[in-house]
């Protein structure tokens, strides 16, 4: 029996676009990047959504926009993508008093048409005296973590655009560890990283052989996970 032909699909916009090479990467607290080399033009700004897999199997794995385009191959194009979460780059002074976590959420939702998703719980719903942040957007984030006294706190934008804030006890991986056999990882550093067959649902995070993933990085069809 043939084995699965690995897939990669790119939407720019509501076009499906063919893509020679690519990279993405994923690490801790912060937005995600990609890297493709894609058929035809693009232009900065422009959403573009990826989708990885094996066979009829694929998974949305990526989406944001261009932030820069550079000429490519006759016929091509390189561009330099970001997570949409990397709008929170930019400087986001806030001063609230008594706001609850889903209150802040909301308000930062308003301002910059990101999504936010969080447990429906108590660190979420109950109002702290004030709360305060001077930084950027991904600062503000980093603070709601002490600020609500969440526990093994994290924030990470989904496959879907998405961002999840909260424990990550609370979040889709906290119950699905993965095992993967040696016999398909091709370690290295004091086995602090391997590289393995493409699996598009690992990102940062997820326990992997009894260990968190610090960072995930797809390449053609391989992808390399990095641990704490």
């Amino acid at each position: 029996m043939n084995s699965p032909r690995f897939r990669l699909q790119c939407w720019k916009g509501n076009t499906q676009t063919e893509v020679s090479q690519h990279q993405l990467a994923f690490s801790e607290n912060a937005p995600g990047r990609a890297q493709l080399t894609i058929k035809g033009d693009a232009a900065p700004k422009q959403i573009v959504a990826i989708d990885l897999g094996w066979g009829d199997s694929v998974k949305r794995v990526f989406t944001g926009y261009i932030e820069r385009v550079s000429p490519g191959k006759p016929g091509y194009v390189q561009i330099f993508c970001r997570e949409l979460a990397a709008v929170l780059y930019h400087p986001w002074h806030v001063v609230m008093r008594h706001p609850t976590l889903a209150g802040i959420l909301s308000n930062l939702s308003q301002q910059t048409g990101l999504q936010f998703v969080f447990p429906e719980n108590a660190y979420s719903q109950t109002a702290i005296p004030c709360f305060y942040s001077t930084g950027n957007g991904y600062r503000l984030l980093d603070d709601l973590g002490q600020a609500f006294s969440i526990p093994d706190y994290i924030w990470q934008q989904q496959g879907d655009g998405s961002i999840f804030v909260g424990s990550w006890g609370d979040s889709y991986w906290a119950d699905k560890a993965v095992d993967l056999p040696n016999n398909i990882m091709n370690p290295n550093q004091a086995l602090k990283k391997a590289t393995l067959p493409c699996i598009p649902h690992l990102k940062p995070g997820v326990v992997v052989n009894g260990r968190k993933l610090a960072s995930v990085e797809h390449t053609g069809t391989e992808t390399v996970i990095q641990w704490t």
